[in-house]
């Protein structure tokens, strides 16, 4: 929390430079939410009691974004479109599934009732059939590439690891699966935008043609950028970057973008060290969440988004909280 503080407050010092100010300071608005809803999740999450709570917000949040899709959006689609509307990007709701795929599995970690417990490890089995029907009505490409590795590893990591015989009914499981669903993902995706978008090649994908300018314009502006938020002033397609990285070197220069890398990478280490240290696979958890968030982060932009960059700071701020019970525990036995 204190370097993505020093990292809103860089951004901050560009806003001065900005091309256009009124546009800097919608973002800086913005910013100023992140900050404070973060705050607040750093801070309750301190509370072990308190901390499950916070994931069940974002469990919400996630269902009340999929309950308007499937009402406002999904039966009055075509065939060439996506579910977005003014309320509802496409895109939120595949990020939405990927912090409720993490929350989901946190719960059934560290809620201390056994049958809810149990009742949260029933309901991760669905992350993967939740993940298909988001990939279909959203045609988010994101959402599969994230979903199916994080979802495996994630089993992985609570049923097969350091268990000889679960490692290995977890492998032929797995690909056992994959054969079964190959041909009948084929049949589903078959004709779908989502297909289309797949089939799209690389270089004429506006994305990559986004990025490439975000990255010109950064080298153009390397220390300050062009101001937060004024990427889209630059772009000839009036668009974000939807990429973190490039669109904070754009915006505020190599420093800010620079910053969160090592924010996110000193989370990863953190938890890898953790895990080396004490064999438990909860930091294995958090160490996960933290390689695909790194990855998510290459589809769209987080850091000024409240309820994406929120999450980030719950679970980092939960493994602060998970260390320090697990500190206490080892004190009190010796």
């Amino acid at each position: 929390m204190q370097w993505l503080i020093v990292l809103y407050c860089w951004i901050g010092i560009t806003y001065f430079g900005a091309y256009n100010q009124a546009v800097a300071l919608a973002q800086m608005k913005q910013i100023l939410g992140v900050v404070l809803l973060s705050s607040v999740m750093a801070n309750v999450s301190k509370n072990q009691k308190a901390m499950p709570w916070l994931y069940v917000v974002f469990i919400c949040l996630f269902m009340s974004a999929a309950n308007y899709a499937q009402t406002n959006l999904v039966n009055v689609i075509g065939e060439d479109e996506r579910a977005t509307d003014d309320v509802l990007n496409a895109n939120t709701l595949a990020y939405y599934a990927f912090y409720f795929s993490c929350a989901v599995y946190a719960l059934g970690e560290c809620v201390n009732s056994t049958r809810l417990k149990k009742v949260m490890r029933y309901i991760f089995f669905s992350v993967i059939f939740i993940s298909v029907w988001i990939a279909l009505i959203t045609a988010s490409r994101q959402v599969l590439v994230i979903q199916v590795p994080l979802f495996c590893v994630l089993l992985y990591i609570r049923y097969g690891l350091g268990k000889g015989r679960w490692l290995f009914f977890f492998i032929i499981g797995a690909v056992l699966v994959w054969l079964l669903s190959t041909n009948a993902l084929e049949t589903i995706f078959e004709g779908t935008l989502l297909q289309e978008r797949y089939e799209l090649k690389l270089e004429d994908d506006t994305r990559t043609l986004v990025l490439r300018e975000a990255v010109d314009v950064g080298n153009s502006h390397p220390i300050t950028g062009v101001g937060p938020g004024n990427f889209v002033l630059q772009s000839r397609y009036h668009v974000f970057s939807h990429c973190t990285y490039t669109e904070l070197y754009a915006n505020s220069g190599f420093i800010a973008s620079l910053i969160f890398i090592l924010v996110i990478a000193y989370f990863i280490i953190k938890q890898f060290n953790r895990y080396r240290k004490s064999k438990d696979t909860m930091y294995l958890f958090f160490m996960a969440f933290g390689v695909f968030f790194a990855i998510d982060n290459f589809f769209y932009v987080f850091y000024a988004q409240l309820w994406l960059m929120a999450f980030f700071v719950l679970v980092a701020s939960h493994s602060e909280t998970y260390y320090r019970l697990q500190q206490q525990i080892r004190t009190s036995t010796k």
